[in-house]
């Protein structure tokens, strides 16, 4: 188990998959989508006669989709720890780059560039590049966590879910090697309490507290920094 705990450890580490490498993983993906549903409609015969030129079209398409991840920065330290935002991060850099490249399509006049994709099949494909981009994001999250937990790292709640809570969510998670595991997070408005964050659930700031930290195994309530310094200007009225 220790030997697959340093396995694991390695390849979530920066120095393993860097992002630089989840961007490029992205771009694999986008291309990958975009031939397999092209041969797929027009045949595995018929796409290797025009492979070449179909790959060319492809790759200026792909600019617009790495304009889109750029714009989202969709690749920016998520994937060992991806929420919900991220994922919409590239739904929203996949529509901008399926709107661009059915107007770049229509401005020549429905012809592509060297390969006539439909409008469908660019729909298709985009869409399939989305499904296996957030598959990614979602299993390798999993397997982190899965991970780290199995190096019974202490479990610990995070007072505040805005910028500070996060970072220091963000942050408690980057650690190399792990000192902690996020459990879920402290608030006090109710209309975040009970939903969830960065993959955890946001529990209210309440009389229950204790017994919840208790029945979840947490024993430490880390508070954020913006929070800390609320509480000392509260303290000083």
């Amino acid at each position: 188990m220790d030997l697959i705990y340093k396995l694991t450890h390695w390849y979530f580490s920066k120095k393993a998959l860097p992002y630089w490498v989840i961007f490029a993983l992205d771009c694999v993906i986008v291309m990958f989508s975009m031939l397999t549903v092209y041969a797929l409609n027009n045949g595995f015969s018929h796409t290797a006669q025009v492979f070449w030129p179909l790959v060319g079209t492809a790759a200026v398409y792909l600019c617009v989709f790495i304009a889109g991840f750029r714009i989202f920065q969709t690749y920016s330290g998520v994937i060992r720890y991806s929420s919900f935002v991220d994922l919409q991060r590239i739904g929203f850099a996949v529509i901008m780059a399926f709107v661009v490249i059915v107007l770049l399509d229509v401005s020549f006049g429905g012809k592509g560039f060297l390969v006539n994709f439909r409008i469908w099949e660019l729909f298709i494909s985009a869409l399939f590049a989305t499904m296996l981009m957030w598959a990614v994001r979602i299993v390798v999250k999993y397997l982190y966590d899965i991970s780290y937990r199995e190096k019974q790292a202490p479990r610990i709640f995070i007072y505040g879910v805005k910028e500070g809570g996060i970072s220091l969510a963000k942050s408690v998670r980057n650690q190399e090697p792990s000192t902690y595991s996020l459990a879920g997070f402290v608030s006090d408005k109710e209309e975040v309490q009970s939903k969830m964050l960065l993959g955890v659930r946001v529990y209210p700031n309440d009389e229950n507290l204790v017994d919840v930290m208790k029945s979840k195994g947490v024993g430490i309530l880390m508070v954020s920094p913006l929070k800390s310094e609320a509480l000392r200007e509260n303290s000083k009225m």
